[in-house]
């Protein structure tokens, strides 16, 4: 079962407090395993977040993330490392008014709320020879406009997780109108240059995604159907970053 919030935070590498909401909750079991720097968890399937970012820059532009629950696969000599996130599809395609500002690694408690950036992964920038690579993939779900990031990412050392603890994988949204995301299909894709750890793609996450306006509940439309939880306030989210 996924879990939804929203949230509210002003960076990705500063430490900042994030208000969360609890939303929606809904049957998901399409995800599948993508291998290499990230990969997805083993069953049971992982947490699918869509989550407000609560921001407005100076245009008007409101700010999401959209994110899943991921493990990690520590490279162990300098990798080239690969993500993207795939939205729309060919029924539903996305508006050339939505954009994907950038991504984060992070260690969250689903608990406290705390949640740390891994800094191993900050060369992690948008490109667009990955997004082509993505877009033009067989596996990759029809109509999708894919945003990708890509960067050299040196061996380290996994965190180690204690109880309560996960691994997200963040992708930061940014659109004038946030109702331009609602009924868009979500797929996400990782990997790497190593031929023992080629890319790999989620399944497309067939839901309908419904943004509210700031402070409205938020909600996902399952093919499950629809499991909406009260609208209640929840713990911060605070932000720090690794060392």
């Amino acid at each position: 079962m996924s879990n939804c919030k929203t949230v509210n935070k002003k960076s990705i590498n500063q430490p900042k407090i994030w208000q969360t909401f609890s939303i929606a909750a809904v049957l998901i079991s399409l995800a599948q395993p993508a291998a290499a720097c990230v990969m997805a968890p083993p069953l049971p399937p992982p947490n699918i977040w869509i989550d407000f970012h609560g921001d407005t820059d100076n245009n008007g532009k409101q700010e999401f993330w959209i994110g899943q629950e991921v493990s990690l696969f520590p490279p162990t000599s300098p990798t080239n490392c690969k993500c993207g996130l795939g939205l729309g599809n060919l029924t539903n395609p996305l508006s050339g008014m939505v954009n994907v500002l950038g991504v984060m690694i992070t260690k969250t408690n689903i608990l406290t709320h705390i949640s740390e950036v891994l800094q191993p992964f900050t060369p992690l920038q948008p490109n667009s020879n990955v997004a082509t690579q993505l877009a033009n993939d067989p596996r990759a779900n029809p109509g999708a406009t894919w945003f990708g990031f890509g960067g050299l990412i040196n061996a380290f050392n996994p965190p180690v997780l204690g109880l309560n603890e996960v691994i997200k994988l963040w992708f930061e949204v940014e659109t004038p109108k946030p109702q331009l995301l609602n009924g868009l299909q979500i797929q996400f894709a990782g990997g790497s240059d190593d031929p023992s750890h080629e890319i790999e793609f989620f399944a497309p996450i067939n839901d309908t995604i419904s943004v509210p306006e700031p402070s409205v509940t938020l909600s996902i439309v399952g093919l499950a159907g629809l499991m909406l939880l009260g609208h209640r306030r929840s713990k911060s989210l605070v932000i720090k970053s690794s060392k």
